[in-house]
């Protein structure tokens, strides 16, 4: 829980310094093993810094989700997988046809507020590469504050913003709209 509960910018410097392409600890672990020969440009490689922020990111986004899969997983009956259990299932029918469906309303819930996040994130980009190498990295967010801030037209900022506030009712209506009539045919 510790990596969800720190601050953005606390574990977005901490990846920024494990990331270093010459003194990280990310390239010296895959250097000590083997798998590469030389330092991997994690934040300054147009075409790696990406995936630099999408390790980061989800490692802060993991405690979060887990424990809302925790709570879907500790509501289940567990008389359930004991009638399964009786009835001859073995662990990966139990699984596939007691645990998957009734934790589908809570994983569609996690998938929801990991894209609303994830749209949304912007501190983190900020702290570990601030929109480049060459614009690489630049979010809608990012977009959106250095329109307004940057280029001081926080009108056009503000229709940016107003964009994916749009864009996340969209997919909050659909998400509703499933769920509403899965319930209806429950």
């Amino acid at each position: 829980m510790i990596a969800w509960m720190l601050p953005i910018v606390v574990s977005g410097t901490i990846f920024k310094w494990m990331l270093q392409s010459d003194s990280g600890i990310i390239n010296y672990g895959l250097e000590s093993i083997g798998l590469i020969h030389q330092p991997i440009q994690w934040l300054t490689d147009p075409h790696l810094a990406l995936w630099g922020i999408i390790i980061a990111n989800v490692w802060i986004g993991i405690p979060f989700n887990m424990s809302l899969l925790l709570a879907g997983l500790q509501g289940i009956s567990p008389s359930l997988y004991e009638a399964a259990l009786v009835d001859g299932a073995n662990s990966l029918r139990r699984f596939w046809h007691i645990t998957l469906p009734l934790i589908r309303a809570t994983s569609l819930i996690v998938l929801m507020l990991g894209f609303i996040y994830t749209l949304n994130v912007f501190d983190l980009v900020y702290v570990l590469t601030g929109g480049g190498p060459v614009n690489s990295t630049e979010v809608l967010p990012l977009y959106a504050y250095r329109i307004a801030f940057g280029q001081f037209d926080l009108g056009t900022g503000a229709a940016v913003a107003t964009l994916m506030l749009l864009l996340l009712l969209v997919v909050s209506a659909i998400y509703l709209f499933f769920t509403q009539r899965e319930e209806s045919y429950a």
